[in-house]
């Protein structure tokens, strides 16, 4: 019964904070709903940036969010930051003149406008070209979901003890049984003894104890504004020694305030 409700208590505690991860980004991403203006119909219509789809012809100016991606239709010296999808820091300013045939990239294609980047100057038209998991962000988002998740060298280092534990265990058990039987014991006392000493050398309440610490951590960082997602993910964050990243976009906003 111990054992079982230990069990319970480390599921309800890692769901519990996940759960309430979730529910942090969902608030967050739900918070402000990004619009686009759209020509449909022969009108100007201001819809959610979600709702748009490939054929649409999207109206920009300074200060917008690019809805998806899309081939410039006509421009006024219109500049765009593409940080977050370059790493480029500078404007880069865009029109609808035609591209040199072959592979051009990314950074380079100067009559495309792409998804989550912003323009700072000037206005301009597109057509919609692609959208959601289709845009070069989306590609991006995707190999990201398609990387393999590890497991956190504290787990690595559990999992090796509770190996370790397991064997010294059933070797004991082993021992027990074989000295009992030699002298004469009842099998079926051995056996009990045997199943007894087994559950109790099995670490049961570590996972729920880790659990919880994690969940402390966890805690803290959500006072101080921080979503953890996945409970390991304190874990990791904490034995991290260097971070390699681009600024613009993770540190910085690349705008000048004080």
């Amino acid at each position: 019964l111990i054992v079982a409700l230990l069990i319970v208590l480390n599921v309800v505690l890692g769901s519990r904070q996940e759960l309430k991860a979730r529910a942090s980004v969902d608030a967050l991403s739900n918070l402000q709903v990004p619009q686009a203006k759209v020509v449909r119909d022969g009108t100007l219509q201001m819809i959610d940036a979600p709702d748009v789809v490939p054929g649409d012809i999207v109206t920009l100016e300074a200060g917008d969010l690019v809805p998806a991606d899309g081939r410039i239709l006509r421009s006024a010296t219109v500049e765009v930051q593409e940080a977050a999808l370059t790493g480029e820091s500078a404007p880069v300013p865009k029109d609808a003149a035609v591209l040199p045939a072959g592979d051009v990239s990314i950074g380079d294609r100067t009559n495309m406008l792409f998804q989550n980047t912003s323009v700072t100057r000037g206005t301009a038209a597109m057509v919609v070209t692609d959208t959601g998991m289709s845009t070069q962000m989306g590609r991006i988002a995707t190999m990201l979901t398609s990387v393999e998740r590890t497991r956190s060298p504290l787990q690595k280092e559990l999992d090796g003890l509770t190996k370790v534990l397991g064997i010294i265990a059933w070797v004991a058990v082993a021992f027990i049984v074989l000295v009992g039987w030699l002298r004469g014991v009842d099998l079926s006392d051995l056996l009990l003894l045997g199943t007894a000493m087994a559950i109790s050398a099995i670490p049961t309440g570590m996972p729920a104890f880790v659990s919880a610490l994690l969940s402390m951590g966890a805690h803290q960082l959500a006072e101080a504004k921080a979503v953890v997602k996945n409970l390991t993910d304190v874990e990791t964050l904490g034995s991290t020694s260097v971070i390699n990243t681009d600024k613009t976009g993770t540190l910085t906003l690349n705008q000048m305030m004080v």
